[in-house]
């Protein structure tokens, strides 16, 4: 039976399971709701990258070829979506967008607030 110290194989899996249990939840808990997504992508390419190492592993042609798909797209999706929100994917997991929310909104950036009227039709700019 497999041994690791004063732990038996019975007992190392439920403690692994654990702390994995934990890891994922402290890595997850500081995402901020817009970045949720950005994260639910990179964690879909971390899979993919996981099924394509057991390919490897194992010597699983298809295992491997899908996990490069999955990972490659869960990549190429996370990047595009970090592009379009304007963050680096560095600073997606580790919540860094405090400093982009502290910063005040420019006045020039803000459109003119016009009142109007019911009777009034809408105007366009």
């Amino acid at each position: 039976m497999f041994v690791l110290g004063s732990l038996s194989g019975l007992t190392f899996l439920p403690v692994l399971c654990a702390l994995a249990l934990a890891y994922g939840v402290l890595f997850v808990m500081p995402i901020g709701g817009a970045d949720m997504p950005v994260v639910i992508s990179l964690l879909n390419s971390f899979t993919g990258v996981a099924a394509a190492c057991g390919g490897f592993l194992y010597d699983n042609m298809v295992m491997l070829i899908g996990g490069i798909l999955v990972g490659s797209a869960g990549t190429i999706l996370t990047i595009i979506m970090c592009k379009s929100m304007n963050r680096s994917p560095a600073n997606v997991p580790s919540a860094d967008s405090r400093a982009q929310r502290l910063q005040p909104v420019a006045a020039e950036r803000q459109p003119p607030v016009r009142s109007a009227r019911s009777q009034q039709p809408m105007q366009p700019y």
